[in-house]
């Protein structure tokens, strides 16, 4: 499992550095975005200032969402190894259906859930729908000049 987590780590780093060497091919106004999301502040793209989406977005997990989603993605992978951690450190006789009913109910779990199904899920569709308009503007721009 942590061999598993390592290698997600390097695959996102590796995305990273692939999207970095093929920014020329995307606007400005992409770049700008996918930066606020990656590097920045996720709430900022994804919610209206001053609603309750936005104020809990903002305060999530000590307001790591504020600090783009490579650093949320970090947090998420670093729970997910520390809880891996506490559950390899733990004897096989104590491992009964209430022990794992409460890793399962664990604060770090939750948080993780929803990280990724209230913020990952929809910043990165958001961020795949901003590179899709992106690429549709500047086919439609070359197909003008044609």
């Amino acid at each position: 499992v942590l061999e598993f987590i390592d290698i997600l780590i390097k695959e996102q780093e590796e995305f990273l550095k692939t999207h970095s060497k093929n920014i020329n091919y995307n606007d400005e106004s992409y770049k700008d975005k996918f930066d606020n999301l990656i590097y920045k502040n996720v709430c900022d793209e994804l919610f209206t200032q001053e609603t309750a989406d936005y104020t809990t977005c903002t305060g999530f997990m000590g307001g790591i969402l504020e600090k783009g989603l490579h650093s949320a993605n970090v947090a998420f992978w670093d729970n997910m190894r520390e809880f891996t951690n506490d559950f390899l450190k733990t004897p096989n006789e104590t491992i009964t259906n209430d022990y794992i009913s409460s890793m399962l109910n664990d604060q770090r779990m939750i948080e993780n859930e929803i990280l990724e199904i209230r913020y990952f899920s929809i910043a990165y569709q958001h961020l795949l729908d901003l590179l899709d308009e992106s690429i549709s503007e500047k086919f439609s721009k070359e197909n003008e000049i044609i």
